[in-house]
């Protein structure tokens, strides 16, 4: 009825409902079995990133990413899981142990979007992230700032000696 739906609509009607839940475990399905067609199509398959939402961010998550990598046949490490600084803050010791859960079934964990709002380093340290997506405020004007290039340069400088990935968002 109401044609196309921005996530930034749906997305808080969904976590409100507890239908987050739900919706995630769909898309997690839909990213596997995609994932699955691409390599039986003979297809070079790369990693699909997941957003999460907050409240997806329970101790079930790391069995429901296992088992639909599973039932789907695929490889976990093609799964990326997109967290953000604000899920971490509230209890960064059981954000650890989930991120920690989650990485030894398989599959990646991408910091995203770094460089807004808390941007603690603390959380690269005391996480093992497989990469960290830089937010776009950080990308504009690179070219001629020399403060933006040199944010920019020392991100990518800090994920690459701790054996991450950088990625640009935008």
């Amino acid at each position: 009825e109401l044609g196309e739906v921005a996530p930034s609509t749906f997305i808080p009607i969904a976590e409100e409902s507890s239908l987050i839940h739900e919706l995630g475990a769909w898309v997690f399905g839909e990213a596997c079995g995609q994932l699955a067609r691409w390599n039986a199509a003979g297809l070079a398959c790369v990693p699909v990133a997941v957003n999460l939402s907050a409240p997806q961010f329970t101790p079930d998550l790391p069995k429901l990413v296992a088992d639909s990598a599973r039932a789907h046949g695929i490889d976990p490490g093609l799964i990326e899981l997109e967290v953000t600084e604000s899920m971490l803050i509230k209890s960064p010791e059981t954000a650890r142990r989930l991120l920690q859960q989650i990485a030894v079934r398989g599959s990646r964990i991408v910091l995203d979007d770094f460089g807004v709002g808390y941007s603690s380093l603390s959380y690269i340290k005391h996480l093992d992230l497989d990469g960290i997506k830089i937010d776009r405020g950080f990308l504009q004007g690179v070219e001629s700032d020399r403060h933006a290039a040199a944010i920019l340069e020392a991100v990518v400088t800090l994920t690459d000696r701790l054996g991450a990935s950088a990625i640009a968002e935008g």
